[in-house]
């Protein structure tokens, strides 16, 4: 799915809700995968070739709240040889059948 993502953490402290405003989103599409033995959360760009780049990466997510905005996520961010608490604020963009899903909703009522 297509989200912004804001940090909440800077080296696993918490920012205050001005810093986290005072910085520009990072927006891409949210996928998971699993890599080596690690469950990563990724933020990545799609390029005109079907490859993709990384703009972040979150290993070990955890999901902290799902709101009718998007959901937060909380794991670990890599910086170098330190690893630190990262928690990732999901505004979703361009949810992927949007108009497919809300149609679903009634056919499934029917049928319980």
């Amino acid at each position: 799915m297509r989200v912004t993502v804001r940090c909440l953490r800077y080296l696993g402290k918490k920012l205050t809700d001005r810093d986290v405003l005072s910085k520009p989103p990072l927006t891409g599409t949210l996928v998971t995968a699993r890599v080596a033995t690690y469950l990563v959360a990724e933020l990545v760009e799609m390029t005109s070739g079907g490859l993709h780049t990384t703009i972040a990466t979150l290993f070990e997510p955890q999901l902290v709240q799902i709101r009718d905005w998007g959901l937060i996520l909380r794991g670990i961010q890599k910086v170098g040889d330190c690893s630190y608490l990262q928690e990732w604020s999901c505004k979703v963009v361009s949810p992927v059948n949007a108009l497919t899903a809300s149609n679903l909703a009634p056919t499934l009522h029917d049928k319980v």
